[in-house]
């Protein structure tokens, strides 16, 4: 996944949101699944992340069409 694929807003605040452009299927953290969207269930759109807050290294996401990306959350801003 690249920039290209999603905005992020406000990332010079505490808290950053990251709106995604892809029908997001399922996210992981640190190899733990965080999100699955069910069959009957609106597409995740956003997410939103404390920078303050300990969050995992890795975030893998799942799209529609099943291709798997990972974007890389690091701590230091």
């Amino acid at each position: 996944m690249t920039t290209e694929d999603y905005e992020e807003s406000s990332p010079e605040t505490s808290i950053s949101k990251y709106v995604f452009k892809s029908k997001l299927e399922q996210f992981y953290c640190d190899d733990e699944v965080i999100y699955t969207r069910k069959p009957e269930g609106k597409y995740c759109k956003c997410l939103t992340y404390n920078n303050i807050n300990e969050f995992g290294e890795f975030f893998r996401v799942f799209t529609k069409e099943g291709e798997r990306y990972k974007i890389l959350f690091t701590r230091k801003r």
